[in-house]
């Protein structure tokens, strides 16, 4: 049902049009480069540019840190770690306190190009210029031997075992593993130089080639990332994003516009040919630098990030995964409530789950259940001096996000 409801929006969409609004988040005039969700209770969100890193509370409310950071990822529940590099000296891996705004080196690093966070083993990987390090607290780090002296550009992985990581390079593009990381392969099929990709909940990986080559485009592979087929050429497609697990989007941007398409766009390859549903309409700048989307209850709301800032469309919406879905599962008991309820928490793979989120029927964050990490059980929960009304409570991990709507009486 959730496929063929989809498949109705994008025929409306493609018949008779949609007016999308597009809303200036943080600081104007700077070319923003990438974003990362912290996921705290004031929704901050972190800002990566080429004049800083920017801490963003709300659209208008921000904290200013100098320092060239490129990619963020989660630490703990006061900390994130991020990577900054301009080949200078403070090249490396930061911690920083979300609270405090405290920053502390951790490692310098030769001009680091990403870092990303592996759930299944609890591993961190730094891709850089002179190959692959990896962690398993996020503060000591050691190299992968199988990378050494590659120029390491990005990372996907799947919780089914594999991880695919992306290489500058002359000959061999794509390197991957289907045992966590324990081996590595090069790709038999690999397109080229792949300089962005996104992940889908089918397995399936998509890829973007830049430039004005003949194999420029958007690429895709149904065997993480061994063999590719074309989805559709393009000169100057810059970024991708899987908007899963809320409904599998695939959104597409480009800078630098040619002469068929530029800004952003939703790709769908089962609706009429080219696929493509623009969004660009009152997007004050069309060069897309990175694309990110941010799920609450069940809306989602999709951010740019441009050559003049980053923008976000409120109205951008995916429908969120129903409970029960591959991971975890909640419930809550009794519903509605009076004073006290019983949250049950099925998560299987000891997932970490915090904080876990209190959510009023506005959207706004009315409380926050801190649980340990990997919980799977009943814990109780007091609705304090909230008043009646409808909530709903959000569990997130960092591949899907549930909620349950409950009733305080």
């Amino acid at each position: 049902m959730k496929k063929i409801f989809l498949f109705t929006i994008f025929i409306f969409l493609l018949q008779f049009g949609y007016s999308y609004s597009w809303v200036s988040y943080g600081p104007s005039g700077i070319k923003a480069t990438n974003t990362y969700f912290v996921g705290n209770a004031n929704l901050d969100m972190l800002i990566m540019s080429d004049s800083g890193l920017f801490l963003v509370s709300n659209p208008q409310t921000w904290v200013y840190l100098d320092y060239h950071a490129k990619d963020a990822v989660h630490l703990d529940f006061e900390n994130v770690l991020f990577v900054a590099g301009d080949n200078s000296s403070a090249d490396g891996v930061y911690k920083f306190n979300i609270q405090t705004h405290q920053v502390e080196v951790i490692e310098n690093i030769l001009n680091p190009n990403f870092i990303e966070y592996y759930e299944p083993i609890s591993t961190y990987y730094i891709g850089y210029e002179l190959g692959l390090l990896k962690s398993a607290d996020g503060l000591t780090w050691e190299e992968i031997p199988e990378f050494n002296g590659m120029i390491c550009s990005g990372m996907v992985s799947w919780n089914s075992g594999h991880i695919l990581v992306n290489i500058i390079a002359d000959l061999s593009h794509l390197f991957l593993s289907d045992d966590n990381g324990q081996t590595w392969t090069e790709s038999t099929g690999s397109p080229g130089w792949i300089t962005d990709m996104a992940t889908c909940e089918d397995g399936k990986v998509y890829g973007v080639f830049p430039g004005n080559s003949y194999s420029s485009g958007l690429w895709s592979s149904a065997d993480y990332g061994d063999t590719w087929d074309i989805e559709f050429y393009t000169t100057n497609l810059n970024t991708v994003k899987a908007t899963n697990p809320y409904g599998v989007n695939i959104l597409v941007g480009w800078t630098n516009s040619n002469k068929d398409y530029d800004g952003i766009a939703i790709y769908d390859s089962s609706v009429p040919l080219p696929g493509l549903i623009f969004l660009n309409e009152n997007l004050p700048n069309t060069n897309i630098n990175k694309i990110d989307f941010v799920g609450l209850l069940d809306v989602g709301i999709l951010f740019a990030c441009t050559d003049t800032g980053v923008f976000y469309c409120p109205d951008y919406f995916v429908g969120m995964p129903e409970p029960g879905s591959a991971h975890i599962s909640i419930e809550i008991s009794p519903n509605p409530a009076r004073e006290k309820t019983t949250i049950t928490i099925e998560n299987p793979y000891h997932l970490d789950l915090n904080p876990v989120y209190i959510m009023n029927s506005a959207g706004k964050i009315v409380d926050q259940i801190v649980i340990d990490n990997g919980f799977s059980g009943k814990t109780k929960w007091n609705k304090g001096s909230l008043p009646a009304g409808i909530y709903y409570l959000v569990v997130r991990t960092k591949n899907e996000t549930l909620t349950e709507k409950f009733i305080i009486l």
